[in-house]
């Protein structure tokens, strides 16, 4: 820049911009000379002095070269030594004290320079008194404030010779880096306590120190939670875009769960490697991609990555900040159950999110919205109809209006099943008001039919997610089928009224085959099929409906069959015998996969692909495997276990591992066995059930949440044939075919809308059932006539209905009969049939489901090439699942993850279709732990 310009710039500077107009016509200035000050003057538009702000520009070059600023100047009784860093408001110095009182080392904070501007200024004395308030061992402590001798305002601060978050974490696992992490959150929950919001959090605002210890650094920016200050603070756009919240992109009101969210990207960035936003588009896109766009899921960046973890990381990244965690202690809690081998809770809350984002694009006839617009098209319509009526349907309708603004309250406090009641309440109240008037109005009689339909799904269609309220529902539909029959008595060509109709009936066909009223069913069925050919006639089916119109064909045909059972006075094919006490023992126990924590049972802690035997077992008659323990019921009655013991699941009295079996304290006389994740149950003679291990949730049925080290009996459960273990919750079949459930209930998978139980209560709307499974958080049940039911879960399909939303109720798993065994594992379910093939539905990312792919199904596939199979075994491994098959021939096959060898393949690679495990025959009994495999053999031969 030449000094004609820069003399010319100086002198323009403090004009306006008609003053300036005037001096360059006046003064002649040449054209090219003109263009380069107007360009200087125009980059300092922003008000502010203008030398001060040429003092800032040039201090901030220096700062960015690294060359040392403003040495030997004092602040106070503090000496400058040299530039740290800059922050969007101040420049930190190293500092040492010169008064010779004592010698300390400090981080002195600048206002910058310029920051005599108001905004800048009361920030900066905000940071101070919020700094003042603040006194945690994972936050840089404020040791002393004060002014320079020009007046500048300066922060004494705590000085952390530390390593950026993100590079020290470069060096640990990942168990070191969660609790790390979780150090942090304890940090900004303290913050948070104390009204204060830090709105800056990124990896170079957190350092670790010398001894591992993560401080929290930079609240320039923070926000004092209160409400009498100045809205306008909150939408200061001070922000670091790959770590920013989007409603501080927008310059929203943020609160503590802008932190949560930022806490959310650091953590991505520690897994992953990288940002949760990519930003490589440019700065005009950066809102949009911050509001707009879904991080990838971080198990597809880093794939050993733990499922958990991307339900955690995908709650804290919401971009609804009322839907994220409400605060950091629940994000932390959360990060420590994957240590601690529990459920996670942002799995339970997954569902409902997703129902009501599902709400808010379409009409889903479940969820409030959809029967919101009903009700107020409904309205609306009257009103056009005749003044009087709609002076009445306006005060229903803002009424309406008034009771959905506290049910929006209600679903985003999380009390989603009493919003839903209310929702039914409230739309019954108003259909039975307006129903009167319909008048023979074709299109609101429909309208209210549409209505009745909506809240009957809502009330109790198993294969919705529902209330579970049956008899209701069925009433709902009735009242609906007699409006829509209104309008097809006199308009029997009337599409739309043939179209629900059919709707009406093939959910009366739904609740029908659940309730086992078989009669009921062939009735629905042929109304569906009479009102659809109706439809067909006229104009031909969608694909949709075509569905429909199988469905239905189907589901007659199988009434029929059945209800020809019932009216003979013959049962229905029991296709399953009940468990029986008395089994072959297998004289051998081997086992393959990993290792550290023994669960091999062989005495030693190294992982092996090749089978070895488990010590001193034999007469073995069950084995069960948890995720890192195992189970071994011998012909004498007593139980053996082996591995982890970390909550007392070995039953031993403590919770010292074992790398060799041990004798579960003081069961005998047991008949069957299952292993949990982290507990363990058993069946004695008598029918009692009896618990051990893990009680987070209460899965051991002890009306407490107290692990216990040695078996319980579970009282007031008597009768029971059948057990099963989930990741926290328990499943028993008692004599009668009743089912009953006790535990963690996140996702429903207790059978019941509500919190965790710690004691049985009984899954309702199921009976006849002869077997159970337990998987992460659903559930499975086997009937005696060979079809299979399932509830809890569903975010991949493992219940089997062709949707993908959680349910409280049992709902047939579709396209399968004659079932004869099935088992659970973490997201994904599998079945064996009596013609000998296997069936797999869910999660499929570690191709677990064995049929030649890594995709998720909702519906049962085929198990790839397996036949002649006799039992089967699904891991319940939060890493990545496999697949166990025994064949009638005694050899056993194996599909999905391999990490630990548990396929007995060298190379550890996943398989996506079964592979025989070598070396295995004569087997007789199988089971699929955590990452590794047991065998049960009848001979001396592997």
């Amino acid at each position: 820049m030449g000094d004609d310009v820069e003399l010319l710039f100086r002198e323009l500077a403090e004009l306006s911009p008609a003053e300036r107009r005037i001096y360059f016509e006046r003064n002649q200035v040449a054209p090219d000379v003109r263009a380069e000050v107007e360009s200087l003057l125009s980059f300092d538009a922003d008000p502010g002095p203008t030398i001060e702000r040429m003092v800032a520009g040039e201090a901030q070059d220096l700062l960015r070269s690294g060359e040392t600023a403003l040495p030997n100047r004092r602040c106070g009784p503090y000496r400058l030594v040299h530039i740290l860093g800059r922050g969007g408001m101040g420049s930190v110095y190293l500092a040492r004290r010169a008064d010779g009182e004592v010698e300390q080392s400090v981080a002195i904070k600048l206002l910058r320079y310029g920051g005599d501007e108001p905004a800048f200024r009361s920030r900066f004395l905000r940071e101070r008194q919020i700094l003042a308030n603040l006194s945690h061992p994972g936050i840089a402590r404020l040791l002393d404030a004060g002014h320079t001798s020009a007046g500048q305002p300066y922060l004494a601060m705590e000085h952390i010779d530390g390593t950026p978050i993100d590079v020290y974490a470069g060096k640990l696992d990942l168990r070191a880096k969660l609790a790390l992490f979780i150090e942090v959150c304890d940090a900004v929950g303290y913050a948070h306590r104390n009204l204060i919001i830090h709105r800056d959090l990124k990896p170079s605002n957190i350092l670790v120190d010398k001894a591992g210890r993560p401080k929290l650094l930079d609240f320039g920016i923070a926000k004092i939670l209160d409400a009498s200050q100045d809205e306008t603070q909150t939408r200061e756009r001070v922000l670091t875009p790959n770590f920013a919240s989007p409603e501080q992109v927008r310059g929203m009101r943020q609160a503590v769960t802008s932190d949560i969210y930022s806490l959310g990207a650091v953590l991505y960035l520690l897994l992953t490697g990288k940002s949760p936003h990519d930003l490589s588009s440019g700065d005009r896109e950066v809102e949009s991609v911050i509001c707009n766009r879904q991080a990838e899921p971080a198990s597809r960046l880093n794939p050993s990555l733990p499922k958990d973890l991307d339900f955690i990381l995908a709650k804290a990244l919401r971009k609804e900040p009322e839907e994220r965690y409400p605060y950091v202690a629940a994000f932390a809690d959360d990060l420590r159950a994957i240590l601690e081998w529990r459920p996670v809770r942002a799995r339970s809350g997954d569902g409902w999110y997703r129902v009501r984002k599902f709400v808010r694009r379409r009409r889903l006839p479940v969820a409030a919205a959809a029967m919101a617009l009903a009700g107020l098209s409904i309205g609306l319509y009257a009103a056009n109809r005749e003044r009087a009526v709609a002076q009445r349907r306006f005060v229903q309708v803002r009424q309406l209006a008034g009771k959905w603004i506290e049910l929006e309250r209600d679903i985003r406090s999380g009390n989603g099943p009493k919003a839903r009641e209310r929702i039914v309440t409230t739309m019954l109240g108003y259909l039975a008001g307006i129903g009167t008037e319909a008048h023979g109005d074709r299109e609101l009689t429909l309208e209210i039919a549409s209505a009745y339909l909506q809240v009957a799904r809502v009330q109790g269609i198993p294969t919705e997610f529902s209330l579970g309220q049956f008899a209701q529902a069925e009433e709902s539909l009735r009242k609906a089928d007699a409006f829509a029959g209104t309008v097809l008595a006199g308009s029997p060509g009337n599409r739309r009224a043939l179209l629900l109709s059919a709707d009406i009936a093939y959910y009366r066909m739904v609740l029908a085959s659940f309730q086992d009223r078989y009669q009921d069913v062939a009735a629905r069925a042929t109304e569906v099929t009479a009102r659809l050919d109706q439809l067909r006639a006229s104009a031909g089916l969608t694909p949709e409906n075509q569905r429909v119109y199988d469905e239905a064909i189907r589901r007659r045909h199988q009434a029929m069959e059945l209800a020809r059972h019932v009216e003979s006075g013959r049962e229905t094919p029991a296709l399953v015998a009940r468990p029986q006490a008395s089994r072959i023992a297998g004289d051998r126990l081997g086992a393959l996969g990993h290792n550290t924590y023994g669960q091999l049972g062989d005495g030693g802690t190294a992982d092996t692909v090749e089978l070895v035997r488990v010590a001193a077992m034999n007469k073995v008659v069950a084995i069960s495997s948890g995720l890192i323990h195992s189970l071994a019921l011998r012909s004498d009655g007593t139980v053996w276990a082996w591995g982890r013991n970390s909550n007392g699941q070995l039953g031993t009295g403590s919770t010292t591992a074992s790398n060799r079996p041990v004798r579960v304290r003081g069961l005998n006389h047991v008949v069957a066995i299952a292993a949990g994740f982290q507990h363990s149950l058993a069946i004695t003679t008598d029918g009692t059930v009896w618990s051990w291990g893990a009680n987070f949730t209460g899965q051991l049925g002890t009306r407490n949440k107290l692990d216990a080290e040695s078996p319980a009996r579970i009282s007031g459960l008597a009768g029971v044939v059948a057990i099963a273990g989930g990741a926290a919750h328990s499943l028993a079949v008692k004599s009668d075919g009743s089912v009953w459930a006790w535990g963690f209930n996140g996702n429903g998978q207790t059978g019941h809308i509500g919190p965790d139980t710690t004691a049985p209560t009984q899954v309702l709307g199921i009976g006849h059932v002869v077997a159970v499974a337990g998987g992460g958080a659903h559930s499975l049940a086997l009937k005696s006539d060979g079809t299979l039911w399932a509830w809890g879960y569903n975010e991949f399909g493992q219940l089997g209905n062709g949707t993908n939303l959680d349910s409280s109720a049992p709902i047939r798993v579709a396209g399968l009969s004659n079932v004869v065994a099935i088992t659970a594992g973490d997201d994904y379910s599998l079945a064996l049939k009596s013609d000998g093939t296997v069936w797999g539905w869910g999660r499929n990312s570690d191709e677990e489901m064995g049929n030649g792919t890594n995709t998720a199904s909702s519906l049962p596939v085929l198990v790839a090439g397996l036949t002649d199979v006799v039992a089967i075994s699904a891991s319940g491994h939060q890493k990545g699942g496999h697949s166990l098959a025994l064949k009638a021939d005694g050899t056993v096959w194996g599909w999905g993850n391999n990490h630990g060898g548990q396929l007995g393949s060298k190379d550890k690679s996943t398989s996506s279709l079964p592979v025989q495990v070598p070396g295995i025959r004569e087997a007789i009994g199988i089971t699929a732990g955590g990452g590794f495999s047991l065998v049960l053999f009848a001979g001396s031969n592997r």
